[in-house]
């Protein structure tokens, strides 16, 4: 479940470098490109830093909060092509960087959570293995949209349901821990 949560991470991950290209298209200026990598950078850093404590003090457990933020930043991400102000699409920016940095804290507390002592290490290599490799394909997925179709509207479409649907998997979440309880007690 965690994998798929990196890999979501760093499928949008390229939305910082296409968004730019997104802006000049929606008629920003090639010296604003600045401004909209700082408002992404400034969303991160509020996330990691503004909002472990929603889970650390018991407010909301860690598997609502994912659900919670997964569906909220697909919203987010899908809603992108609607905006049509500079200031609608810096607080989108915002959003989408709060609520990345909010998840990208929550890596190490879910493998501790539900990966044994034993495969930790393991699990967290695994975390970047495998949404790197993912990675590989992005240009031609990028690319796709942008010389083929012309717009980038469409992937912000499908990467905003990838990630609610992705989001929708932690409801989820009792039942796998429970089938996995199960399977560890089976005589060997």
């Amino acid at each position: 479940m965690h994998v798929s949560d990196q890999s979501l991470y760093n499928f949008f991950a390229y939305d910082d470098h296409c968004s730019g290209f997104h802006f000049l298209d929606r008629g920003f200026h090639e010296e604003e490109g600045s401004i909209v990598i700082a408002v992404l950078s400034f969303g991160d850093l509020l996330g990691r830093l503004c909002l472990g404590w929603v889970t650390d003090k018991g407010f909301m457990d860690v598997s609502r909060f994912m659900l919670g933020v997964m569906i909220l930043q697909g919203i987010n991400v899908a809603s992108l092509p609607f905006m049509s102000t500079k200031e609608a699409i810096y607080t989108s920016l915002c959003i989408f960087g709060l609520l990345q940095g909010s998840l990208f804290i929550r890596h190490s507390v879910l493998v501790q959570k539900y990966v044994g002592n034993n495969a930790q290490s393991i699990a967290m290599g695994c975390m970047d293995f495998f949404p790197g490799l993912l990675g590989l394909g992005l240009p031609v997925y990028i690319g796709y949209f942008r010389d083929t179709l012309g717009t980038y509207n469409s992937m912000f479409y499908i990467n905003g349901a990838v990630s609610a649907f992705v989001g929708l998997f932690w409801v989820f979440e009792p039942y796998f821990v429970r089938c996995n309880l199960s399977t560890d007690k089976l005589p060997e």
